[in-house]
């Protein structure tokens, strides 16, 4: 991964994606707390990588809220959800700062 990056710290070809498609009531505050606690139990979540003389070190920061980016779609269409889906997945990672994982809800509708 850190190799990868030192070749092209733009690059998202080390990304991995989970989307989930939920109709239906949708209490984010308690996925977001779900995942908040899940960070503090592991530490491998709220790890980074950093330069060091020439090779890579693992840096593990400190529990914290997991940001959680909210867009609404709603009207929009089936492309303009699928090009937002696409664009979150192509953003790259700053390695050292973790956590390298993001939240992002895509509101299509009151209940979607």
């Amino acid at each position: 991964l850190w190799f990868e990056h030192q070749i092209d710290p733009s690059s998202a070809a080390y990304n991995e994606a989970v989307v989930l498609r939920v109709r239906g009531p949708l209490r984010l505050d308690f996925i977001r707390a779900a995942l908040d606690e899940l960070i503090a139990r592991a530490e491998i979540l709220r790890t980074g990588i950093v330069p060091a003389g020439g090779s890579a070190e693992q840096v593990i920061a400190p529990p914290a809220p997991l940001p959680l980016e909210r867009r609404d779609l709603a009207g929009q269409g089936e492309e303009a959800l699928d090009e937002a889906i696409r664009e979150v997945i192509r953003r790259p990672f700053a390695l050292a700062a973790p956590p390298l994982l993001r939240l992002c809800a895509l509101e299509t509708g009151p209940d979607e």
